[in-house]
């Protein structure tokens, strides 16, 4: 297990700017995941730490060492990527090993640690086939296991399961959550998907635009983000009352309450929950709720509810609003 602490990392390639001064903490053995849109600077983050990229200027430091200049075997840091590129004309068996090739272990190591990681991810009994005689979830876990085979004591993760179909994917993550519990290595995985990052984070880093814009324990940056960027890229209720731009999770609304009006705009089943969108003070908000609670519910239908007001955040004088929230 090892820790991470970028400190003032810049990265430009011509006149884009991919890492902005960024300072971060990445804790031993525990997953942190990094959140952002595409071209926010996450996959620039990884390779750096890995030291396929280097720093303009700042700092990379290891378990309390200064990285800069070490190729990545010699970091302890092993990366998958979102594609496995493995190598076609090679066996799964050849795959897992050729992240060997660096260390010049002899052949008795290569194979126990090649069957170690194949028993690890579940796949001994693919280490004769080929590339393309295996499924998506399959090479994936082959890319996986080339990289733990190198007994890393960080793993970086690229998007690894986005090209995957959502159940798999699903599956997959669990199971990665799982492998980093059982082998206590430092994961860092970088993901835009919101579900994702929370689902399987210990900390969550929000990056945006090059820079670090949340940092912190996953549950209380979704209930209470500190900037209106991290609000919305977690999906929150963004709507303007009275001239003031405020959020809230869609969580915060509640069903069967008493406080508030609205008018049904849509309604669908969602990952074992029910999201209903509302027009309110026109605007339109999104709630999520247990199935059995949209059982009776049509469009167009007007139903009462209330806001869990601890969870409203505000953000200051924005655009002309319409309604009124007394209780913000």
């Amino acid at each position: 297990m090892s820790e991470v602490v970028l400190r003032e990392v810049t990265k430009k390639f011509g006149d884009t700017i991919a890492l902005d001064s960024v300072s971060s903490y990445f804790p031993r053995g525990k997953i942190t995941v990094v959140l952002g849109p595409s071209g926010s600077g996450k996959s620039t983050l990884l390779r750096i730490i890995s030291g396929l990229e280097n720093p303009d200027r700042g700092d990379i430091i290891i378990d309390g060492e200064e990285v800069e200049g070490l190729e990545p075997y010699q970091r302890g840091v092993a990366m998958v990527f979102q594609y496995p590129a493995l190598f076609p004309h090679l066996s799964v068996y050849d795959n897992i090993a050729f992240g060997l090739e660096p260390l010049k272990l002899d052949k008795k190591e290569i194979d126990d640690r090649v069957k170690a990681a194949a028993e690890t991810l579940e796949i001994k009994d693919l280490l004769d086939r080929y590339p393309s005689m295996l499924s998506g979830g399959e090479m994936q876990r082959v890319a996986l296991a080339r990289a733990l085979v190198v007994r890393p004591r960080i793993l970086l993760l690229d998007e690894p399961l986005s090209h995957l179909d959502v159940n798999l994917r699903t599956k997959l993550r669990r199971e990665l959550v799982d492998l980093q519990r059982r082998l206590s290595i430092t994961f860092i995985y970088v993901t835009h998907d919101q579900d994702e990052a929370l689902e399987i984070s210990d900390h969550l880093i929000i990056l945006n635009q090059g820079k670090v814009i949340e940092e912190g324990e996953p549950l209380k940056i979704y209930l209470a983000p500190n900037s209106i960027e991290s609000a919305r890229f977690l999906s929150h209720n963004i709507i303007v009352i009275n001239d003031e731009l405020i959020s809230f999770p869609p969580e915060a609304v509640i069903l069967d309450g008493d406080d508030e009006y609205g008018v049904v705009e849509s309604i669908y089943p969602a990952r074992g929950y029910g999201s209903i969108a509302i027009r309110w003070t026109n605007n339109v908000i999104y709630a999520y709720v247990p199935l059995e609670q949209i059982q009776n519910l049509s469009q167009g239908a007007t139903i009462r509810f209330s806001i869990n007001y601890e969870l409203v955040r505000k953000w200051g004088k924005r655009g002309v609003g319409g309604g009124e929230l007394h209780r913000v």
